[in-house]
């Protein structure tokens, strides 16, 4: 460990949230972590069968950005990371952390129209607040809205085979409990536009299925007039 980086490093890296403190420093090799990844990965292993349940609690607040609906603003890195307004590289990881390179100029905010983006910005702004957090940016929110616009219309339907539409929620819950580095919106981002697009199905099993009104019992057709061709 001490390879890759000070003691110091893992200890203050060590966050239950997010990883980016150990990782993104300048006393973390990159170099010396590749070429002890088998070390490591060992020593994760032999972690996972001496004490499961602390890798079983660390993988909980991990992905909690796959099955919480909020952020804990308490812990470092346990708010609800979403995308960065600042212009380059260069003022999110610090000036000459970012070599350069023929297509820099790509990692910079280039808006299409200045005025659009004046407008917009704004509101973008203030949907980054704690409270439509939850809403616009969690997507643990939008899995459970999806598991139960699912459900519901499999009722009104009796049709099991609509709670398939489930799987791929499920299955991104899953990948992102099991493995994720921080709480990036970004890995939940499936889960945020099925879920939108589920509304609609939601709204449509809430509302009762009408039966076609009848006339009557069907007439029965007498063997004169089937002969006739009449009905």
């Amino acid at each position: 460990m001490t390879t890759v980086a000070p003691l110091r490093r893992w200890w203050a890296g060590g966050t239950c949230s997010t990883i980016n403190p150990l990782i993104w420093r300048r006393d973390f090799d990159w170099q010396q972590a590749d070429a002890r990844s088998g070390d490591l990965l060992a020593l994760w292993r032999r972690l996972l069968v001496t004490e499961p349940g602390l890798v079983v609690r660390a993988r909980l607040c991990r992905g909690a950005i796959a099955w919480r609906p909020v952020g804990d603003e308490t812990a470092t890195g346990g708010t609800t990371y979403r995308l960065s307004l600042r212009p380059n590289a260069d003022t999110y990881v610090g000036p000459g952390k970012v070599t350069d390179f023929p297509g820099r100029g790509v990692f910079s905010l280039r808006p299409l129209s200045m005025e659009l983006h004046q407008v917009a910005a704004p509101w973008l702004a203030g949907s980054l607040t704690p409270e439509w957090d939850r809403i616009l940016w969690r997507g643990a929110s939008w899995a459970y809205l999806a598991y139960v616009a699912v459900a519901l219309a499999a009722l009104a339907r009796r049709n099991r085979l609509v709670l398939g539409v489930a799987a791929v929620v499920a299955g991104q819950q899953l990948a992102v409990l099991a493995n994720i580095s921080a709480q990036d919106f970004r890995y939940m981002a499936a889960p945020i536009l099925i879920g939108a697009l589920l509304v609609p199905l939601l709204l449509g099993s809430l509302v009762p299925r009408r039966r076609p009104v009848s006339d009557g019992p069907p007439r029965r057709t007498r063997p004169r007039d089937r002969a006739a061709g009449r009905p």
